[in-house]
């Protein structure tokens, strides 16, 4: 909640004139997001063991691949949705 409010009045946005809509369908997704995000690292962390030096190159790797374009694509069509955007609509977006 405070990163996206802040993200607003660092573009600008006055301080009592800020998108509350935006800030709380952003919270509602990070609050979403949140449990499955502390799934992944737990599975990452049982198949990839952080204290081994050598799964480190893998372990950013997994992030940057799979996690990412997971993540990204699931974050930009549920903004879209939850924008009043159609499935196709946030499709394209995310392509």
């Amino acid at each position: 909640l405070l990163a996206d409010y802040l993200s607003q009045i660092l573009a600008g946005v006055k301080p009592l004139e800020f998108d509350l809509r935006r800030v709380l369908r952003n919270g509602a997704i990070g609050a979403f997001f949140g449990p499955i995000v502390c799934a992944y690292y737990s599975f990452s962390d049982a198949i990839l063991p952080p204290l081994d030096p050598a799964n480190v190159p893998y372990k950013i790797l997994m992030d940057q691949t799979i996690y990412c374009a997971t993540k990204y694509s699931m974050y930009l069509g549920l903004v879209g949705l939850s924008s009043g955007k159609s499935p196709a609509e946030c499709v394209d977006e995310i392509k």
